[in-house]
């Protein structure tokens, strides 16, 4: 069995502070199920929260999941996440650096939005994913690594041609 993250009853996210390590499964009621999301907004406003880590298991995270969490500084993205929603990330002050799974096929409008200290962009992916033309609007972006054979191809694409003097090969 598989579902979103929180299962309904289980878990309060507001009430979880500094650190979280989102499990890939758990149980209940003698039933084992697999995380395979976070709903919308699950963890929208956890005004504590320092730190998050999504296992390998999560592939969809929705819209707002995360957003207003203005002290979350170090976040860990799944390696099978498919897509960054609308607004997910949006007001997350303290996010200095994130890096983006070669999985990720989409950043959607506002992924970003507001990450005022988000200076460094990895990607993963060899194709450049879709990307919103203001999915990272209002952050003051100095570089973004790309795989270095995907320079040319990221600096072509639509949504990150805007930040074509940015993009780095590594």
């Amino acid at each position: 069995r598989s579902t979103l993250f929180p299962y309904t009853t289980l878990f309060r996210a507001r009430d979880y502070y500094r650190k979280v390590v989102i499990p890939s499964e758990f149980e209940h009621m003698s039933q084992t199920y697999t995380v395979v999301g976070i709903k919308e907004g699950t963890f929208s406003y956890c005004k504590k929260l320092i730190s998050l880590v999504m296992p390998n298991t999560i592939t969809s995270v929705g819209p707002q999941a995360f957003s207003g969490c203005a002290m979350l500084e170090s976040l860990v993205l799944s390696d099978q996440l498919e897509s960054i929603e609308e607004l997910t990330f949006c007001g997350c002050m303290q996010i200095k650096s994130v890096e983006i799974p070669a999985s990720v096929e989409r950043i959607n409008w506002n992924a970003f939005n507001y990450c005022t200290s988000l200076k460094t962009v990895v990607c993963q992916s060899n194709t450049p994913p879709f990307m919103a033309p203001n999915a990272f609007s209002d952050c003051p972006i100095k570089e973004i690594k790309v795989p270095q054979a995907s320079v040319a191809a990221y600096k072509g694409s639509d949504g990150w041609r805007e930040y074509e003097d940015k993009i780095v090969g590594y």
